[in-house]
Order: C-alpha cells, then structure tokens, then sequence
C-alpha cells in the first residue's frame, strides 16, 4: 500500500507567508552508522504539489512531540551479525550503513492543468548498503561469496533506554575488492550488500515498563 503525506515547507511568521508540500512519498531512506557519533538518517521524499499563503497562518497547528528524548549513536549498535558471525567475534565492524531505495519514477500527466508530476510510482525496491570489517578468517569467509554470489543474512538492533529497532536482511549478497595495506594499516575489507530473494523487515520493540514493586501493608 502506498500512502501520501503532506510535509510543511516553511511558515516565515515574520512576513506571514507558508507554504507546504502534498502528496509526498518516501523515495529513499539511508541510516548511516560511524565509528564515532550519532546515528544519521537521510529520508528522501517525492512530493506531488505545492500550495503557499501569505495570510498571516500556517498550514499546521502545534503538533504532538511522540518522538524520544535520546539519541542513538554508534554505541546503541547491538547483536551485529553477518554470514551467521557475531561482530566483535570473528571481526571488529568499523562503520556500515544500510538504503531502502523505492526506484520512484516520475508520471507526468499533460493537459492536467498541473505543472507537477501526475504520479509518482516505486517500482522496485532494493534494499543495499556498505559494511567495513576488520581483515580476517570470518571477514575473509564472506568476501569470499563475492565469488560465488551466494547469499548471506545480515542483522543488528539499534537500542537504548527508551526500546530498540532491530534490521533484519534474511538474505543479501556482497561484492568488494580484495583488501590491502602496508605494515602500518590496519587491514579492512569493504562489502557492498544487496539484499536478494527474500525483504528485509524492521521490528520495533518498546522498553518495558518495570514492575512496581508491591506496597507494604
């Protein structure tokens, strides 16, 4: 199912002027996860209108603040797992990043009366990303099925105090070029994923409410 939104494009309360965005649809999604850091997401959308005012208001009210309170950085990263090894067993993870790509393509509808598209469709999905691992047996064994083209599943969870999401890639397959250094560097392989056969899911666990604790009588 595909569902369109409305995103707010600018309220300048200094001169009185709005405007907003119709009929968005995410186009891409990529999470980005350092070494050092924050967690960055870039959401990309497609929009299919765009109306302004200048009376004085804006196109939304205050909303209602759901989100949390806390950040997740590098250090929320948890149960990592690649070609059925844990991270940090049979290889350091160094940095990864994960996109969710809907390959919009544009409708154009003349005689509409409109000057923007008619429709904007996804066609295929592809789920992709990069991975850095420390060079070594484990990181060596899924190297290897760049060779082969065999798949592999890819897993982690970010999670904090406030709950946690955990990605899971049942099966994706990799490329990347042999790795190499001098006697100096710390030797790192770089694996492009692509997720293959069977769709990735996310799955979005809230934190548990404790239990009070009975009350004396």
């Amino acid at each position: 199912m595909r569902q369109g939104s409305s995103l707010k494009g600018n309220f300048a309360s200094d001169i009185g002027v709005a405007s907003i965005a119709t009929g968005c649809q995410v186009s891409t999604l990529q999470i980005q996860i350092p070494n050092d850091g924050d967690v960055q997401t870039t959401v990309t959308f497609a929009g299919l209108g765009w109306q302004d005012k200048s009376d004085g208001t804006s196109y939304f009210g205050t909303p209602t603040d759901i989100d949390g309170k806390l950040r997740y950085s590098f250090k929320n990263v948890t149960a990592i797992s690649l070609n059925g090894v844990t991270g940090g067993d049979g290889f350091c993870v160094d940095t990864f990043n994960i996109q969710f790509d809907n390959n919009m393509q544009t409708q154009r509808c003349i005689g509409s009366g409109s000057g923007f598209a008619g429709a904007n469709i996804p066609t295929t999905f592809t789920p992709s990303g990069q991975i850095t691992l420390s060079w070594s047996k484990s990181a060596y064994e899924a190297w290897k099925k760049t060779l082969t083209g065999e798949a592999m599943p890819f897993s982690f969870t970010l999670e904090n105090a406030e709950g946690s999401y955990t990605f899971n890639f049942p099966s994706v397959q990799v490329d990347g070029d042999w790795p190499d250094g001098g006697n100096t560097d710390i030797i790192q392989v770089q694996l492009n994923i692509t997720g293959s056969d069977t769709p990735p899911t996310i799955t979005r666990k809230a934190a548990s409410t404790p239990t009070p604790a009975p009350s004396g009588e």
